[in-house]
């Protein structure tokens, strides 16, 4: 009754999920943030405009598996299958950090500057402390890192401001550049850094 109800349009399909309820310090903050994103020189008509946010760098962390438990090859006839051995049962996961911006184009509709910045792995080399079937004592591994407060600051000035240099728009040099972090909209989380050494 219910599957002829509904081919005949009778009865809807409907999907719904639940909404965390906000509570009103979340929603006076929210709409704090909304405000501070309006443009200065458009808040005095009646629609102001938000900002480019051409000066803004997203960073946020992302975990990748090193590979995927089925992996599909195309092989030559007589190509031998490829064998892919792990230690254990698990598959090893790396941590990388990314950061884009906003892309810009010029008159004609060219990039000029494509909104990528930078993917970098938590990872560090060091030396096998013993030996094993695979490889003698002393070879050169790769290790991932374990993150926290002082690897995220190394990473934000070693890593994250060179490439920041190295790719911005020449259009752009000498302003200041917000980094932010996991598109937190709380102003502890954003972090103020100004490039004037880009000039």
């Amino acid at each position: 009754m219910l599957h002829r109800k509904f081919m005949l349009k009778l009865i809807r399909r409907h999907a719904n999920c639940v909404k965390t309820t906000l509570k009103e310090n979340n929603k006076k903050d929210r709409m704090k943030f909304c405000l501070s994103m309006l443009d200065e020189a458009t808040k005095t008509i009646a629609m102001p405009k938000f900002k480019t946010m051409h000066n803004v760098v997203h960073i946020d962390e992302t975990w990748f598996n090193m590979t995927n438990k089925n992996k599909t090859y195309y092989l030559l006839d007589g190509e031998e299958e490829p064998t892919r051995p792990i230690h254990g049962s698990c598959i090893g996961k790396v941590m990388f950090l990314t950061s884009a911006a906003r892309p810009r184009w010029d008159s004609e509709g060219n990039v000029t500057f494509s909104e990528k910045i930078g993917i970098l792995p938590f990872v560090k080399e060091v030396p096998a402390q013993r030996r094993c079937d695979n490889r003698p004592r002393g070879t050169i591994e790769t290790k991932s890192i374990e993150v926290g407060k002082k690897v995220m600051r190394e990473f934000l000035i070693e890593k994250v401001l060179p490439a920041i240099q190295a790719v911005w728009p020449e259009s752009d040099v000498g302003q200041i550049i917000y980094i932010q972090q996991d598109n937190a909209c709380v102003e502890a989380l954003m972090m103020l850094l100004s490039l004037r050494c880009l000039c």
